[in-house]
């Protein structure tokens, strides 16, 4: 079945690849350049929970951009959750 679509639409789709970032991914990264949850970045942003989840799932599975930096109490919810930070590029010295 073919659906008739507008070249203005193919193009928006074929515009973000692979190594480029959403909208919302660059605001979550700009954030995370110290520890943060996903609450933390939530109220920051104004992203629904939902939403950053799917972002942060994204960033660290997909494109390996950030790390969990911790696993630790939020002083927002008060349960243990997972800290996220923004990867260091790291020199390799001993090749």
């Amino acid at each position: 079945m073919k659906i008739k679509q507008t070249k203005t639409a193919i193009d928006s789709f074929h515009s973000l690849t692979e190594d480029q970032l959403s909208r919302e991914e660059n605001e979550t990264i700009k954030h995370l350049i110290e520890p943060k949850t996903i609450s933390m970045l939530c109220g920051l942003t104004g992203i629904e929970k939902s939403s950053m989840s799917r972002v942060l799932n994204t960033l660290y599975h997909k494109k390996e951009k950030i790390d969990i930096s911790k696993i630790d109490k939020c002083p927002i919810t008060n349960k243990k959750v997972q800290w996220y930070k923004v990867k260091t590029p790291q020199l390799k010295l001993f090749v």
